[in-house]
């Protein structure tokens, strides 16, 4: 889906889970399972699948797996028999996604690394960006710390309330203090922010 700012948004996480164990539940939306998700044995390398569907059909205006019944889509995806000999998508943009369509769960990149593929890697270079976080961020993020449980889930509910272009600067210092581009700001992450810093 895409918000009033005009960005896209992944939506509908009620199955979502996490996990680091294997999973067996066959659970969610036929053209975007993983083929070891129709075996019965997968881990959270399903996502990156699902993720490249998604992409997939954000660059082409259609489903990677398609068919006339449940059991060609399945034998598709198997297969891994996707067609963009006619889409109008870079090579880099091509790469990136037969790296998320990989049959073998083992040969698919990881978040971290297709965060670090050249198709994403060459659009998110800005020039003269600073590497230095906000003080202003590190002093917020330190009153956070002390505050009651009340105040931190108050503060998380208003701050889903806000529009995203209010929240791009604060995404952006995300982003430099999550330099393993987990999702998750690590203890040491942020103790190398504050130090390099100087705060």
């Amino acid at each position: 889906m895409f918000g009033a700012d005009g960005e896209p948004r992944i939506v509908d996480f009620g199955l979502a889970k996490k996990t680091f164990r294997k999973m067996k539940t066959m659970a969610g939306t036929p053209y975007f399972m993983a083929p070891e998700v129709l075996d019965g044995s997968y881990t959270s390398k399903c996502d990156i699948w699902s993720l490249g569907c998604i992409v997939f059909i954000i660059m082409t205006g259609r489903l990677p797996f398609e068919g006339t019944s449940r059991r060609e889509v399945f034998k598709k995806i198997h297969d891994g028999d996707y067609n963009v000999a006619d889409a109008k998508m870079s090579r880099a943009c091509h790469d990136f996604i037969a790296n998320m369509l990989k049959v073998n769960a083992k040969e698919r990149l990881s978040a971290a690394q297709l965060l670090q593929h050249p198709w994403i890697a060459d659009r998110s270079k800005t020039k003269d960006e600073p590497k230095e976080v906000d003080r202003q961020v590190l002093r917020n993020l330190r009153k956070f710390r002390g505050s009651n449980h009340l105040k931190k889930a108050a503060l998380n509910i208003l701050v889903k309330m806000l529009d995203p272009k209010e929240l791009r600067p604060l995404r952006a210092e995300f982003h430099k203090i999550d330099t393993d581009f987990s999702g998750i700001i690590e203890i040491d992450e942020l103790k190398k922010a504050i130090k390099e810093s100087n705060y």
